[in-house]
Order: C-alpha cells, then sequence, then structure tokens
C-alpha cells in the first residue's frame, strides 16, 4: 500500500516532532524520580520529593536521664530547678565548690526551693549532699523534705530538720535518703529545703548531688533531726518529739 502526505500533512507531522522533542528535554522530564517513605510506612513514588511526607509525624523531644549530680555551678541535665522563694537565683560568688552558688531569698514565711526530675533512679543512691551558707549573720532554721513520683503524681514522704546555720562559712548537710521516705522509690523525686520559722530569710546553696553506698561524705555536717508528714496532707510536717538534733554520718 503506498501513502501519499499531502502538504497539510507535511506540517502536522513537523509539528508533532518538535512538541516530542520539548517533552523530552524540559526541565520535568529531566528531574529524577525519588521514593519517599511516608509516616504510614508506604512507599509512594513521587517528583522532586521533600524530605519530610506530608503525614510525617516529628520526632519527640529527648528526655534527659538525670544522674547523681543535680547543681555544681549550673543546673544538671535531667534535673529541674523551681521553689516558692520570690527570689531565686545563680550568683557569681565564690561557691563551697565552683565559681557559682544559688541565692535563696524570701520576706514571706515558709519559702524555699526544689529541686525534681521525673527520670531520676534513687536507689542506687543512699544520701543526698549539699552546701549551705547563711551569710553574715546565719542563724536561719531550715528543713529539708521530699516528694516520690507514685502513679504519675509526685506524693509527699519525710523530712529532716536542720540545726540553724552559723554563718560566714560552708556548712555540709548529709541527709540520709531513708530518712526523706525514699527508699524503695524506683523512679521520680523531688525534694527542696525552705524556711522552718516564719521568718524572712536568705541564704545560698551549693553542689548539690547524692552519694552511692560507701562514697565518703563531706565532714563534720550540720546536726538533723527527724520530722514526718501529718497523715493526709503532703506539706504539714511533725517534728516527732523533742529529740536532740543528731549527725547524720554513717
Amino acid at each position: 500500500m503506498r501513502i501519499t502526505i499531502k502538504p497539510l500533512g507535511y506540517v502536522l507531522l513537523g509539528f508533532l516532532t518538535v512538541l516530542a522533542v520539548v517533552l523530552t528535554f524540559s526541565p520535568a522530564a529531566l528531574t529524577p524520580r525519588k521514593r519517599v517513605r511516608a509516616s504510614t510506612g508506604y512507599s509512594v513514588a513521587v517528583l522532586s520529593a521533600p524530605a519530610i511526607g506530608v503525614n510525617a509525624v516529628p520526632a519527640a523531644p529527648t528526655v534527659e536521664t538525670a544522674g547523681p549530680g543535680v547543681f555544681k555551678d549550673t543546673i544538671m541535665p535531667g534535673w529541674r530547678l523551681d521553689g516558692w522563694a520570690e527570689n531565686i537565683r545563680v550568683e557569681e560568688t565564690s561557691g563551697q565548690d565552683g565559681r557559682k552558688s544559688l541565692s535563696v531569698e524570701s520576706q514571706e514565711p515558709f519559702r524555699g526551693i526544689q529541686f525534681t526530675s521525673e527520670t531520676f533512679r534513687p536507689g542506687l543512691y543512699d544520701r543526698v549532699v549539699f552546701y549551705l551558707h547563711g551569710g553574715s549573720k546565719g542563724g536561719q532554721r531550715l528543713r529539708a523534705s521530699a516528694k516520690a513520683m507514685v502513679n504519675g503524681e509526685f506524693q509527699g514522704r519525710k523530712g529532716v530538720l536542720l540545726a540553724p546555720l552559723a554563718g560566714k562559712r560552708w556548712e555540709p548537710v548529709v541527709i540520709p535518703l531513708d530518712m526523706l521516705g525514699l527508699t524503695g522509690v524506683r523512679q521520680g523525686i523531688s525534694f527542696f529545703v525552705m524556711d522552718n520559722q516564719a521568718k524572712p530569710f536568705h541564704l545560698w546553696i551549693d553542689h548539690v548531688r547524692f552519694l552511692k553506698p560507701g562514697e565518703k561524705a563531706p565532714q563534720n555536717p550540720l546536726p538533723i533531726r527527724q520530722m514526718t508528714i501529718v497523715p493526709g496532707t503532703e506539706s504539714t510536717f511533725l517534728d516527732n518529739g523533742p529529740r536532740p538534733l543528731v549527725s547524720p554520718n554513717r
């Protein structure tokens, strides 16, 4: 069979040839086809796909696991610092064991400073240690107490009464965890140091950390006395009688 192409046919054939060349070498045709995995798990073919699929879910933030160090020049990873005193700040002063210390000041009674971690596991440790400074006069009467994470909530445990601060020097405080009611707690604690004489106060605290059994503690720590929480409350403490303050050394 013989095919005869008329002049109009040449025009149409030329147009189709040019169109094919344009499509073949266009930028869209040269763009490589990528395959990205969407959050659903299916592999989807796209042109010039973005790095993240439309339905991709951002990764959850990493939660820092708290270690035994709580504060030394700065609050340590996994711990957070808050409290009830009106003025809590890191001061560029000569701390007990570093360049900085925490200043805690309040004109209201029964205020204090609190250290909290939802990830700290106290089972490896048996004491909490920190240093207090009472300024030029001293005389501050304080207590230290703790809460433990139970069923997703912090619940009050025990506390101790501290001997009055001497002033003009750093004094070590060593508290066995069983006196704070933290024995057997698996994870998550909060402990705080606060006023116990219903007066305005100003103090400094430094080098807060937990010690393992057998780990050396500071010598001549401040005497302490056991207190317990009144049943049915989370913050009211009983003095447990007029027993003398005792050294926590063990």
